[in-house]
């Protein structure tokens, strides 16, 4: 069963399934995802006041105690839109790299937002590093000036149906970069 709090200092309240809503018109409000992926939730304090916030960071410190002060929360599943209270858990930055590692299988150095092309396998170390892409390398032709026809194939698969999960894996880009395509095409608002 869904349950709502209020997320305090402000009109809203957050639900035990990552949902948000404004308290004093009951009404929905849309999330939004960032460039990695992680939902966020826009709170307006006063007219052109606002902030942003992590949806799953409003669900833990609503709904889930932190007796040992852990920094981060972990997304259990993987899934980074998957803010359910069963899904989240308080950890270190270390469990948070371990659980990436051991349990989700994702390298070290793995990071959402630069398309799995360019990682760097840093044994042993907990920190993000990844290398530049090939496109920026000196003496090569800078491709992305050419984007057009694979950005229209991205819009017409999304107009057609398919998750943009689907169209990443089919141009072996990650979510955030075919949000933002769709966004600057003028296909998906947020």
């Amino acid at each position: 069963m869904e349950k709502w709090k209020d997320i305090p200092g402000t009109n809203y309240q957050i639900s035990s399934w990552g949902r948000f809503k404004n308290k004093v018109t009951g009404k929905l409000k849309k999330t939004c995802p960032n460039r990695t992926g992680y939902l966020r939730a826009t709170i307006v304090y006063a007219p052109k006041v606002t902030k942003r916030f992590l949806v799953h960071r409003l669900v833990a410190e609503a709904f889930i105690p932190n007796p040992e002060n852990k920094p981060q929360v972990n997304h259990i599943d993987g899934d980074v839109t998957h803010n359910t209270v069963d899904n989240l858990e308080w950890v270190t930055r270390e469990e948070n790299m371990r659980h990436a590692y051991y349990v989700l299988k994702k390298p070290i150095g793995f990071a959402y937002g630069h398309g799995g092309s360019d990682i760097v396998w840093n044994k042993g170390r907990t920190d993000l590093k990844y290398t530049r892409p090939e496109i920026y390398k000196k003496g090569q032709e800078k491709r992305w000036l050419n984007l057009k026809p694979r950005n229209d194939k991205i819009v017409h698969l999304y107009q057609s149906g398919m998750s943009i999960i689907n169209i990443g894996k089919q141009f072996n880009l990650d979510r955030n970069t075919i949000y933002s395509v769709l966004k600057k095409m003028g296909v998906y608002k947020c």
